[in-house]
């Protein structure tokens, strides 16, 4: 029986599922993105903590998306805990 794989958190994860629901490989979206495929990697497993907003930029085109709606597919996964 195959390993349930924890989701992702941070931005990373948001980068990586929504790569999967475009049903984008990591080489498809360096490839579109003008990033290469090891920082994308980098990003999704959040080896690379901060992105640079050049980067950003670039994977939202690549995923076909706005900015603001990548940031938004964040803030809904992470919402932000409001100093609790």
């Amino acid at each position: 029986m195959g390993k349930v794989r924890e989701p992702r958190k941070g931005f990373g994860g948001t980068i990586q599922r929504l790569r999967e629901s475009k049903n984008l490989s990591l080489t498809e979206l360096a490839r579109l993105s003008g990033c290469s495929k090891p920082s994308v990697s980098r990003i999704e497993t959040q080896e690379i903590p901060n992105v640079k907003l050049r980067n950003i930029l670039k994977l939202a085109s690549g995923l076909g998306l706005r900015p603001s709606e990548v940031f938004a597919e964040y803030e809904r996964e992470n919402p932000p805990n409001n100093g609790k």
